[in-house]
């Protein structure tokens, strides 16, 4: 409760509002008198009302108005030059100005570009705009269709076994027998092969200072969406060159990558359709229905002046608006330009493609390696390595066929 001294009591003095709990109500009778009031909402009231009215009853005499001072400027002439003639008035200046008999100078002293000193420049700055502009990080393409698998606790890697049968016919492994009545049976077997994946490290570490953090606005956001946006073009990079060595994920375009990838077609710069169908026909059919196009941008506009619609010598146009022989076609910043050479254009179903994580993109925020110098730091690891886990293999008809499929 709120009570109000009517009297000076020990420190406090007469009029202050004093917040005390009613068990402390006795602590202020001094004497046996009463120092206080409970200072309630109408006790408030009361007052403001008293206030207002004794406020309303001063005379207009009682009440001083601000004294007001009248400020002059004095008006000059600017700096001027008429070659032998004194200027008398200024109407004279004006009629001279008027028939060209007054050559106007350049004024000297302050101005918007004039350096500080005894001309007192730089008294306005060009507005710093809120916004960053620029290049977006085009983030991933190829990465987001991956198989993911978690790595648990306690451990730093992953053993991946897949089937490994190079060829697809009535006698190649697992074999199915047909035997006679009574006859013994015969064992089939299965053949698998093993990734043995370590992970690796992929990091960025990002040091902003306070300033900017605090004076900027959305700078740290920006600078995270950028950041992430690398870590998806960098992963769509490995995914396509990368050497387990050195990157832990296996390139579908490297050549360690050779059993898992068909090449069934050596092209000139030109496309033609029967490459796009040979591309097309080195995917196993099984997979034909996740299966995209993977191309620079610049390969996907040849193609479509090449093979699109408008082209005479195409009756029914490969090109659409975004497929490719009707499948999807995705533009990936960093693949090769199409020029007749090997690897510059993939087509293949990326589910098949698995790679271990450990937590995804971690992000962390610390202020200690940089404390001294008012930074905060921003730091991204991204545990993880991969390959590709549908082997090739030949059918009956002799022709390969894998997961992905590109030029030879």
């Amino acid at each position: 409760m709120q009570i109000k001294l009517v009297k000076d009591f020990e420190n406090a003095k007469s009029g202050s509002i004093i917040e005390i709990d009613e068990k402390d109500l006795e602590y202020f009778t001094k004497e046996g008198h009463i120092v206080y009031i409970v200072y309630t909402d109408i006790v408030k009231k009361e007052e403001l009302a008293t206030k207002e009215s004794e406020f309303k009853a001063k005379t207009e005499k009682e009440i001083v108005m601000p004294e007001t001072k009248e400020i002059k400027q004095e008006i000059t002439a600017p700096n001027i030059v008429v070659p032998n003639k004194e200027i008398k008035s200024m109407g004279e200046l004006f009629q001279k100005i008027a028939k060209g008999e007054v050559i106007q100078k350049v004024p000297a002293g302050m101005s918007e570009n004039t350096g500080a000193g005894v001309d007192g420049g730089f008294l306005v700055d060009h507005l710093l705009y809120t916004g960053i502009l620029g290049r977006m990080m085009e983030g991933g393409v190829i990465y987001p269709k991956c198989r993911k698998i978690q790595v648990g606790d306690n451990y730093n890697g992953m053993k991946l076994p897949y089937l490994n049968i190079n060829t697809q016919s009535t006698t190649s492994q697992p074999r199915l027998y047909r035997i006679a009545e009574a006859a013994s049976k015969v064992a089939t077997k299965f053949t698998f092969a093993q990734h043995d994946l370590a992970l690796m490290k992929l990091i960025a570490l990002v040091p902003v200072t306070d300033e900017l953090l605090q004076d900027k606005n959305m700078l740290e956001g920006y600078v995270i969406s950028q950041i992430k946006g690398q870590f998806g073009w960098r992963m769509d990079n490995d995914l396509l060159f990368g050497t387990l060595a050195t990157t832990g994920t296996m390139g579908v375009l490297d050549a360690s990558a050779a059993a898992f990838i068909t090449q069934p077609q050596a092209h000139a710069a030109t496309m033609t359709p029967t490459i796009v169908q040979g591309l097309i026909n080195g995917v196993s059919a099984s997979l034909r229905g996740g299966a995209e196009w993977f191309m620079s941008g610049q390969a996907w506009s040849l193609i479509k002046a090449q093979m699109g619609q408008g082209v005479a010598q195409i009756l029914n146009p490969l090109a659409g608006q975004e497929t490719l022989g009707g499948y999807k076609v995705n533009v990936v910043d960093g693949m090769l330009v199409l020029n007749g050479a090997a690897k510059d254009i993939l087509f293949g179903n990326w589910d098949q493609y698995t790679l271990i994580e450990k937590g995804g993109l971690q992000m962390d925020i610390s202020k200690e390696f940089y404390f001294d110098t008012d930074q905060t730091c921003l730091r991204f690891v991204l545990r993880n390595a991969g390959a590709p886990t549908w082997a090739a293999y030949t059918a009956a008809d002799g022709k390969a066929y894998a997961a992905f499929s590109t030029t030879s």
